[in-house]
């Protein structure tokens, strides 16, 4: 494996790994401290959102880097918005997180119909229809009104990427070994 792609299989996987600790981080908080919720989902969607920008910028030459780069974006703007409370007196907390989600859905669905055939898509489909229907429960206002559900949908918003994220790296470490074996059968 080359050293470059290996270090970038590694920082997917790390990405990952991190994902899926800001998924149990956001449940947490949302279990033992409800009030504080808001602003941690808040903070977490800025950090989620420099870190899908950060994934995209490292794999620019991929398929969707705009549409990574926009889902990137989506989480920052609505981290800003929820943390400073600009729209306040227009949208609650779960409806800024079903809006969020349900255009990450639709960004992801859209990505993966741009991807080609590979064991990773049927993660990235999970994390997609996840965050679409997701979505849409906290928009057409179902009742969520305990702090602890709420965690745990935002947190699975960031878990299922995360679980993505290591399936991804895992596939490129073992394609590659692939790919190097091949060319060495071909060379002796």
């Amino acid at each position: 494996m080359s050293r470059l792609l290996h270090s970038f299989a590694n920082s997917i996987k790390a990405l990952g790994i991190f994902f899926i600790l800001l998924g149990i981080f956001i449940f947490a908080i949302a279990l033992f401290v409800p009030g504080f919720l808001g602003m941690v989902i808040a903070f977490m969607l800025m950090v989620g959102g420099a870190t899908r920008i950060t994934f995209a910028l490292l794999a620019r030459t991929e398929v969707g880097f705009w549409l990574k780069i926009g889902a990137g974006s989506l989480y920052c703007l609505a981290g800003l918005v929820l943390l400073t409370g600009l729209f306040q007196q227009y949208f609650s907390v779960s409806v800024m997180l079903g809006i969020v989600l349900l255009v990450e859905g639709l960004l992801d669905l859209i990505l993966l119909s741009k991807l080609r055939s590979s064991p990773t898509r049927r993660w990235l489909l999970l994390s997609s229809v996840a965050a679409f229907v997701f979505g849409l429960l906290f928009l057409v206002r179902l009742e969520l009104g305990t702090a602890w559900l709420v965690g745990l949908v935002a947190s699975l918003g960031f878990i299922t990427p995360g679980i993505w994220f290591i399936v991804l790296a895992a596939e490129m470490k073992k394609s590659d070994g692939v790919n190097a074996n091949d060319k060495i059968g071909r060379r002796y």
